[in-house]
């Protein structure tokens, strides 16, 4: 409001100041339902900015519906855990493979000292400089070199060892020092050397002799198994990978005779999963579309909100050409309920029949695959087809985006006459200030020549003015 110099109440005894505060506070109204307006409208922005959300995350969950891999997955299951696990990606083969024997696992090369010392614990005294290097097939592979002082024990002289990454680990086991490979199989060996320094202390250990022997040592080996009467070997126990499509790791070894299974089979499981997710994540966007659109909502009846609502509806359910036996969602069990009452009677429910689709999954998964990630130039499957309808709408440029401009628009435009209204009202309180203002100087004036009247009829010895005028 305008401030000023007033006069309030200076000849009148009006309080003014509050007159024209009160006739400002009805000028105000139409500022107030301004304001009113633009709340509404940044209420609807947030909501569109909302509904944005809403699609980009459904889009996010739609991605591993529109890849193969999805669907193609596979998984493969022991008998027999303790001895061997295995895993599957999608190049499996579905079948049942027998595991005929496991006859040894992997192992690393080993050497330790050849005498144990007295105590552990105890300082050796001995002072030099020793190499262990990494031999692959007779070709040096890596080598570390490692530092002994005259206060190291056996404990320091392992973790001195274990520092140097890259070729051999080593503990204490009782009273002897266990050095091995960190690659097993039969082609690694490890190779010692002592450097020099005041002692030889591989040596002095009895891990080797003069000419660099190692004085007690177990070979490295290759694990070893049959499968399907095919023997296989590998330097690893872990991660075998020689039969396509299948991760093998080692456990153990089998009992004499010994025999079980291996099982490869479509993951129906998962695929089952990530169905059932899609469709609560399509019934949550549609629930909140509806809700947002309802009756006494911000977006009532609103038509791009009912449009988006059909045409994700139509994206999903609609018929998918060039799949062979499933050609939508409903021939699979998913289907949407046009009577359901929390999401609406117009939209429904998708709900699905895991039987049926079970039964979908075990007869033709490779056509409820297309049915979901097919994406040609004539035909997309149904994640595809919603993935495309929800890009139109959160895209830069798209739907959203530009309600929000034009909502963003409205705001600037509401503001624009909140301002003019407010410069109109300080014009006007401005005026009443100066109104007000003259009235009570002009007011002030004539009782102030009233006084000066009444003044010189007293100075007439009291003659009444009606006196005088006769």
């Amino acid at each position: 409001m305008v401030q000023g110099v007033g006069f309030d109440g200076l000849a009148s005894g009006l309080e003014t100041d509050e007159i024209i505060q009160q006739l400002m506070e009805i000028e105000m109204q139409s500022v107030n339902r301004y304001q009113e307006d633009k709340e509404e409208v940044e209420a609807e922005k947030e909501i569109w900015q909302d509904i944005n959300q809403q699609l980009t995350g459904f889009d996010n969950a739609l991605t591993d519906l529109q890849e193969a891999d999805t669907f193609d997955a596979m998984t493969a299951s022991s008998q027999n855990e303790d001895v061997m696990s295995v895993t599957a990606d999608t190049d499996a083969v579905a079948r049942s493979y027998t595991v005929n024997e496991v006859e040894q696992l992997a192992q690393a090369y080993t050497a330790r000292t050849d005498e144990p010392v007295a105590d552990p614990h105890e300082e050796l005294g001995l002072e030099g400089e020793f190499s262990i290097s990494y031999a692959n097939e007779g070709e040096e592979e890596g080598e570390i070199v490692v530092d002994v002082d005259s206060e190291d024990n056996l404990y320091a002289i392992s973790s001195a060892i274990n520092d140097e990454a890259g070729v051999a680990n080593a503990y204490v086991a009782g009273n002897d020092l266990v050095i091995q490979s960190e690659e097993t199989g039969e082609d690694y060996e490890l190779e010692f050397e002592d450097l020099g320094g005041q002692d030889n202390v591989l040596e002095e250990l009895n891990i080797i002799d003069g000419d660099e022997n190692v004085l007690d040592s177990d070979e490295g080996q290759d694990a070893v198994f049959t499968m399907d009467n095919v023997e296989i070997t590998s330097s690893d126990n872990t991660g075998i990978e020689e039969v396509e499509g299948l991760a093998i790791d080692l456990h153990g070894t089998t009992a004499p005779d010994e025999q079980f299974n291996v099982d490869v089979a479509h993951d129906s499981e998962s695929v089952v999963g990530a169905i059932e997710e899609f469709v609560e994540n399509y019934n949550e966007v549609q629930t909140y579309l509806s809700d947002i659109s309802d009756e006494e909502e911000d977006l009532q009846g609103d038509v791009t909100v009912r449009r988006l609502q059909n045409a994700l509806r139509h994206a999903a359910m609609d018929p998918v050409a060039g799949v062979d036996e499933f050609d939508s969602l409903a021939d699979i069990g998913i289907e949407i309920d046009r009577d359901a009452e929390d999401i609406g009677e117009m939209l429904g429910v998708m709900s699905v029949d895991e039987s049926e689709l079970d039964k979908a999954l075990t007869d033709n998964p490779e056509a409820v695959r297309d049915l979901f990630t097919l994406d040609e130039d004539d035909s997309q499957g149904a994640a595809h087809r919603l993935s495309d309808r929800i890009e139109g709408h959160i895209r830069a440029g798209g739907t959203i985006e530009n309600r929000e401009e034009s909502l963003s628009r409205e705001i600037d435009r509401i503001d624009d006459r909140i301002q003019r209204e407010e410069r109109n009202m300080e014009n006007r309180e401005e005026r009443l200030r100066e109104r007000f203002a003259r009235m009570e100087v002009a007011l002030y004036e004539s009782q102030q020549q009233l006084q000066e009247v009444m003044g010189m009829t007293q100075q007439l010895g009291g003659t009444s003015l009606s006196d005088m005028m006769m």
